[in-house]
């Protein structure tokens, strides 16, 4: 505060020493009170020490004296009211403020006067058809028109029941049937019957069989799957200028014995083939005989140290004209587990078709 007002008054010296004069004139006596005055509780009384020389103001207590050198000076805080100054000039608009809320809706207004009638408009597009009216009346019947093309034929009726059986016709004289007459569709059609073409006195039998059931046929089973041939003596004639079929039969049987095996195994395996020899080459499929699948232990045969399984198999066979000597080619292996395979009770069935 001190040195606020020191500033001031150095600057303002004789603008101060005037209001403080004037100061004083409101309060008569402060100068001889300011060493005597007290300080009451609400200071409403500003006491200070004006230096003579530099005018320096100092503010001090009320109990405080003054230097030689300084004039006491005291002031009310508050002044009296002065006159209403002149009014300022017009300050610069503010921002326009939020929208307020809308006002209730005012009253319907009286109508207006009939306006005039405008241009007449395009004419609009065609509107959707209309639901069928209800039928007029019938009209009068005319004359008759011309006489129409005929209409294509109709479709074949169903077929009428069979008529009764007509009597039978005289014997015709006895036929001759040349090779080559009785084709398929003919035997189709039930002209030709078995007694037809059954055997003549001089045609050799239809049926041919072998049958062997004392001849143990051994053979080795180590190694790989080899082919092995059984005779069976059996010999099949064609006459010159013919080929018949045939269906061929055979069967028979397979063993394998614990004392045989290879080098002590436990268990064994098979697995045979056969297909029928002409003049010792094959004239069928090779068909499977036996197979083991999984090597077979010895110890599920309860100690019978032999294991038998009977085989069977079925080839059709075309023969041309000459002579033809049948046998049967077995052809497999046992995969290192036996010695010696054994085939017995060997039949062979021959049967002409035509």
């Amino acid at each position: 505060m001190k040195i606020w007002f020191k500033h001031l008054f150095v600057a303002r010296r004789r603008l101060l020493i005037i209001g403080l004069t004037a100061a004083l004139l409101i309060v008569p006596g402060s100068m001889a009170l300011a060493a005597g005055s007290t300080t009451t509780t609400t200071t409403t009384v500003i006491y200070a020490c004006v230096n003579k020389t530099s005018g320096a103001v100092r503010v001090v207590t009320a109990t405080t004296m003054c230097k030689t050198t300084e004039n006491a000076l005291q002031w009310n805080v508050v002044g009296a009211t002065g006159p209403a100054g002149p009014q300022g000039p017009q300050g610069v608009p503010g921002a326009v403020g939020p929208a307020g809320p809308a006002g209730a809706t005012g009253a319907t207004g009286a109508s207006g006067p009939q306006g005039i009638a405008g241009v007449a408009g395009p004419i609009g597009p065609t509107g959707a058809t209309g639901n069928v009216g209800p039928a007029g009346p019938s009209g009068t019947q005319g004359s008759q028109g011309d006489r129409g093309p005929a209409g294509p034929a109709g479709a074949d009726g169903a077929t009428g029941p069979t008529g009764p059986m007509g009597p039978a016709g005289p014997q015709g004289p006895a036929g001759i049937l040349t090779d080559g007459s009785a084709t398929t569709s003919v035997i189709a059609d039930g002209a030709v019957t078995p007694d037809k073409i059954s055997n003549d006195a001089s045609e050799p039998s239809r049926i041919l069989t072998w049958v062997d059931d004392t001849t143990d046929y051994t053979f080795d089973a180590t190694g790989e799957a080899t082919n092995h041939t059984i005779p069976t003596g059996v010999t099949v004639n064609v006459p010159a200028g013919k080929a018949y079929n045939y269906i061929v039969i055979y069967d028979g049987g397979i063993m394998y014995s614990w004392g045989q095996r290879s080098s002590g195994a436990t268990a064994f395996y098979g697995a045979w083939g056969a297909s029928l020899l002409d003049n010792a080459t094959d004239a069928t499929i090779q068909t499977p005989l036996i197979q083991t699948g999984t090597r077979q232990n010895w110890d599920a045969l309860a100690g019978t140290n032999l294991w038998r399984m009977i085989y069977h198999a079925t080839w059709p066979v075309r023969l041309t004209a000459g002579s033809h000597t049948l046998g049967i080619n077995l052809f497999g292996y046992s995969d290192n587990t036996m010695n010696v395979v054994h085939f017995n009770y060997n039949h062979l069935q021959i049967l002409r078709v035509f």
